[in-house]
């Protein structure tokens, strides 16, 4: 019984790492793509805000929340906050307040950045394969059919990927050192969940 805790404990941990990691590693791929295209990105993510990074430039604002996963054609999976700021919902009080042309134009200034790691190219060192970055304003994200998804700790709007893919651009990343090294230690607490799963398989 103890070794069974203990080694769920374990594996528990080692998610925890994964996926605190993948979603730094998506933070810096999207602040280096704003970067890259002039603008002047604040890492926010700390806040809580439903959005991870204020972007400046060329006289405009862009309000990211980026998501990252290992996972190819990966669902769009939102928080109820993050919904929230995306659809425009916390914006309700002031529609009397504001032209249809203005809120439209809130919502533009909002995006979402998926960044989707391909498993086999990072396991097997491909760098140049191993990114793709998919950027969505809100109201182009909004065309998508989400479903609510509830949960017993917290609500979820899920839509899928052959229909938000649609409505986005994408882009093959390059790498930094940094975001190289970020995936080399990715690999690894992959390759350890992977062992230690092996390991558990043989004990019971």
């Amino acid at each position: 019984m103890l070794k069974t805790y203990v080694s769920q404990l374990m594996m528990r941990q080692l998610h925890g790492l994964y996926t605190k990691l993948l979603e730094r590693i998506g933070v810096e791929v999207a602040m280096g793509f704003e970067r890259y295209h002039g603008r002047r990105p604040k890492d926010v993510s700390d806040e809580r805000l439903g959005y991870d990074i204020v972007s400046e430039g060329f006289g405009d604002s862009r309000f990211i929340e980026v998501k990252a996963t290992a996972r190819l054609k990966p669902n769009l999976r939102l928080t109820d906050r993050e919904f929230g700021f995306i659809s425009g919902r916390g914006m309700i009080d002031m529609i009397g307040k504001m032209s249809h042309e203005d809120f439209n134009a809130q919502l533009k200034k909002r995006w979402i950045y998926i960044v989707v790691i391909d498993r086999n190219a990072l396991i097997s060192g491909r760098n140049s394969d191993m990114i793709v970055l998919y950027t969505l304003t809100s109201s182009d994200a909004l065309k998508a059919d989400f479903e609510p998804e509830y949960s017993d700790l917290m609500d979820y709007w899920i839509a899928r990927f052959n229909d938000w893919s649609a409505y986005s651009k994408h882009y093959s990343i390059i790498p930094s050192q940094l975001i190289i090294k970020m995936c080399s230690i990715l690999k690894r607490i992959i390759e350890m969940k992977e062992e230690f799963k092996e390991l558990m398989n043989r004990r019971s």
